[in-house]
């Protein structure tokens, strides 16, 4: 028998939120909101996207939906995404939340 090995996580959807967060969603359904900021803290490549928010927010995913990526030269594979932790529950997540459930109160 022959196994391939764990199944690549596809993106469905990401979004900007507050600072350098994203809120992830994929293929199968999980949610949550990840912190790129340490990340982007890292390395000296990702300087443009610490210092120009309207660049870290044109983001896309890939054509094969298993990254996010800047203008063809950096990115994000859906798999470091999914190995991040969440972030804390903003705001933000709340609305978008409370709208997805088409609801305006809790």
């Amino acid at each position: 028998m022959v196994s391939v090995g764990r199944r690549v996580p596809r993106l469905a959807a990401v979004e900007p939120r507050e600072g350098r967060k994203l809120f992830v969603r994929f293929d199968d359904g999980r949610e949550k909101t990840v912190d790129l900021a340490p990340a982007l803290e890292s390395r000296r490549l990702y300087k443009p996207l610490r210092e120009d928010d309207a660049l870290f927010r044109s983001f896309r995913i890939n054509e094969y939906r298993n990254a996010i990526e800047w203008n063809d030269a950096l990115d994000f594979s859906a798999m470091w995404l999914e190995a991040l932790p969440p972030s804390e529950f903003t705001n933000d997540d709340f609305h978008s939340t409370m709208e997805r459930q088409d609801r305006s109160e809790p």
